[in-house]
């Protein structure tokens, strides 16, 4: 349905819980560690995840969708993963023409929660985030929730890298429950 690796979790948060760390370490990014920019506005699901992530790797927070900072550090930076909204909580979504534009140019990292997008927009339900970025490539991670407007359960992780389920079903079990 999503044109893409899925991988079901107890929640949102479960999935993020145990995904962020592992992006942080470089597992998921060829053994190569990262620099992880976290947008200012990055649900906490995923800002709780911050001093983990620190213990694997350098991070920094930048301002809601401040392109130019972070096309400044992927100009810095060998490998930068970009953690943010799809669909902020509040208002606003994020910049997707541009993180596009980074990801084709730089090889940008992107990981976005699109909770808040899931199920409410775009065709069939899929959120901003698959619209934008659909079919998703291996340098492209979504996370939803299927407990908004779905009504039902659970969360997701959605990608285009082939091989993540297996890092994620091996070192990112969150818990002890899937």
């Amino acid at each position: 349905h999503y044109k893409a690796v899925v991988t079901a979790y107890n929640s949102c948060a479960a999935a993020t819980s145990a995904g962020l760390p592992l992006l942080a370490s470089g597992a998921l990014t060829r053994n190569t560690k990262p620099l992880m920019v976290f947008d200012k506005f990055a649900h906490f699901s995923m800002a709780h995840m911050k001093p983990l992530c620190a213990d694997e790797t350098n991070i920094i927070t930048i301002e809601n969708n401040d392109m130019e900072t972070l096309e400044n550090m992927c100009k810095k930076y060998p490998l930068v993963a970009y953690v943010s909204d799809a669909t902020y909580s509040i208002k606003g979504f994020a910049d997707f023409n541009t993180l596009e534009r980074l990801q084709e140019q730089y090889g940008l990292y992107i990981y976005l929660d699109d909770s808040h997008g899931l199920s409410v927009f775009g065709s069939n339900g899929q959120g901003h985030a698959l619209e934008n970025f659909s079919p998703l490539n291996d340098r492209t991670i979504v996370v939803a929730s299927l407990a908004k407007a779905f009504g039902a359960a659970g969360g997701m992780r959605l990608s285009g890298n082939k091989d993540i389920k297996n890092y994620l079903v091996r070192y990112g079990n969150a818990w002890s429950q899937y």
